[in-house]
């Protein structure tokens, strides 16, 4: 997909919050639209996470990834396909 296309696609979807959409309304929209899903959402906050706690701590990645482990109530597998290890 090129790149005039996202932006065509980001400008007509978020003209119908007519101005700034809050994050919340913005993500539930896109929910309800089926324009992501639930487990996309979690993934990439679980990604998100692991890079800051890499990138803070000098923590070793296997306890990162045990605690993500817990926190999402997946496996340590999973986590792992998520992050990319």
């Amino acid at each position: 997909m090129k790149k005039n296309n996202i932006e065509q696609i980001a400008v007509s979807y978020l003209s119908r919050f007519k101005g700034e959409p809050d994050k919340v309304r913005l993500v539930v929209n896109m929910l309800a639209d089926k324009l992501t899903d639930i487990d996309s959402l979690r993934n990439f906050i679980i990604q998100q996470e692991f890079i800051s706690f890499t990138a803070q701590a000098k923590t070793d990645k296997e306890v990162i990834i045990e605690n993500l482990s817990e926190t999402y109530g997946l496996s340590k597998s999973e986590i792992k396909k998520i992050i990319g290890k």
